[in-house]
């Protein structure tokens, strides 16, 4: 597993990708095997051999129906079938995203990801629908709710007391600029 961290950190992602299917094939039920699984998939997709890719997390799937990363890998297997523009395959994995892990970090590029792939599939009434429940969703889920109270209680211990109070006010802006680089403080300078 080493080996193959090793490879993909210095961009080395084919003999990466080797490295992990090889650790799947000579230890398929070792604590690194799923891990190096998910992998292997995710690298030949940054090699954009998007049907190898898809052929690896479908089997990664198959293998790993408990995996801590089942949301990311359907999620994963439907932006390959998207690639792939078989979109009905790819709506698949969104809708079972949507169906069985409604508060995961992923929806909302779910739900993006959906209506693309049923406007492109000709269903322009179901993404309208779809984008329409997208739009309905809250804009601060919990997650980024917590995000942005973690950066406020962060910023005002280093004494900024302006950033907190803008992330707390205003979370939409602070979304759509993106996170302040750098508070406005003495961050990273002897107070």
């Amino acid at each position: 597993m080493q080996l193959g961290d090793h490879y993909q950190q210095h961009g080395m992602r084919e003999k990466a990708a080797r490295k992990y299917q090889e650790l799947v094939q000579l230890y398929p039920n070792s604590e690194w095997a799923e891990e190096a699984h998910f992998r292997t998939s995710l690298l030949l997709k940054r090699e954009r051999k998007w049907a190898e890719a898809a052929e690896e997390m479908e089997k990664f799937l198959h293998h790993y129906s408990k995996s801590h990363l089942l949301v990311e890998a359907q999620v994963e297997l439907g932006d390959l079938y998207f690639v792939l523009k078989d979109y009905p395959k790819a709506l698949e994995r969104y809708e079972w995203v949507v169906k069985h892990h409604p508060q995961h970090r992923l929806v909302r590029k779910v739900y993006l990801g959906m209506e693309e792939g049923h406007r492109n599939s000709g269903k322009t009434d179901q993404a309208e629908k779809i984008l329409k429940e997208l739009v309905a969703m809250p804009l601060v889920t919990r997650s980024i709710s917590k995000a942005i109270s973690d950066w406020g209680c962060f910023t005002w211990v280093k004494r900024d007391l302006k950033t907190p109070l803008l992330l707390f006010q205003q979370p939409s802006r602070v979304l759509k600029k993106g996170w302040p680089a750098r508070p406005s403080s003495s961050w990273g300078r002897p107070t």
